[in-house]
């Protein structure tokens, strides 16, 4: 089949999938005096089942099996790319990158250690190259449309194939 000669169909996704936005549940406030609910978290280490909470009466649980897109693809770019040169680092949030940076610069200042300093860069280097990733997708998507996501399909796979140079070497 070629690509080109294809009819090209734009779908949203409430038009394949039931869309719900969730409860948005905070697990540090759910009570477990009666634990019947299974209590799903999304965070940068753990998504999935991490309690079991009290049920709540004007709230219906979801059935077994549901699943979140988003907290899926989350959970998969996080568990697949957590270091840089032996950094851990959260590649789908900059909150985390910040204060690691953050904490690393100030341990720089305070102790002089150029190891540090370089910890510093890493975490910073991936806020930088995300909010430049961000910008030129956004504007890039204006101009070219939704083909544009191939670019993006071709850096991966250049990263994939860098990911084996390395462990030849």
């Amino acid at each position: 089949m070629n690509l080109q000669d294809a009819i090209w169909y734009d779908y949203h996704l409430y038009d394949l999938f039931h869309i719900d936005s969730g409860n948005k549940f905070d697990k540090s406030k759910m009570t477990t005096f009666d634990p019947t609910v299974n209590f799903v978290g999304r965070s940068s280490k753990n998504n999935g089942v991490t309690a079991c909470v009290d049920f709540i009466d004007s709230i219906s649980p979801y059935p077994a099996g549901d699943m979140t897109i988003v907290s899926f693809s989350c959970a998969m770019q996080v568990q697949t790319f957590r270091k840089v040169r032996g950094y851990s680092y959260a590649s789908t949030m900059c909150i985390g990158n910040l204060r690691s940076g953050t904490a690393a610069l100030s341990g720089f200042i305070h102790e002089r250690k150029p190891e540090q300093l370089r910890q510093a860069m890493y975490y910073f280097g991936v806020i930088f190259f995300f909010a430049v990733g961000a910008g030129l997708g956004g504007n890039l998507s204006l101009s070219f449309g939704t083909h544009i996501i191939w670019v993006s399909c071709g850096l991966l796979l250049v990263s994939f194939l860098m990911m084996f140079k390395e462990k030849i070497q």
